[in-house]
């Protein structure tokens, strides 16, 4: 049986296909599945409950990992 997670969006706004996006890297799958948003305020929160893994130097990126061990990056901005 495969196991499923609960996935919130990180911010208010309107989703995009992740193609869509302007990074290569992220339009092309590269780091996997995902979806893009555009956001409608300045407000970002967690989309799954976790640990904090990660924060990029220029906190534009930030992992968490699930109890259930599933990694979720939030890559922030173009």
């Amino acid at each position: 049986m495969a196991q499923t997670s609960q996935l919130l969006a990180p911010a208010n706004g309107t989703v995009i296909a992740l193609a869509k996006t302007s990074d290569p890297i992220f339009a092309q799958g590269t780091m996997g599945q995902g979806f893009g948003l555009t956001p409608t305020d300045g407000q970002v929160v967690a989309p799954v409950s976790g640990k904090v893994s990660m924060v990029a130097d220029s906190k534009h990126a930030i992992g968490i990992v699930t109890n259930d061990g599933l990694e979720v990056l939030i890559h922030m901005g173009g």
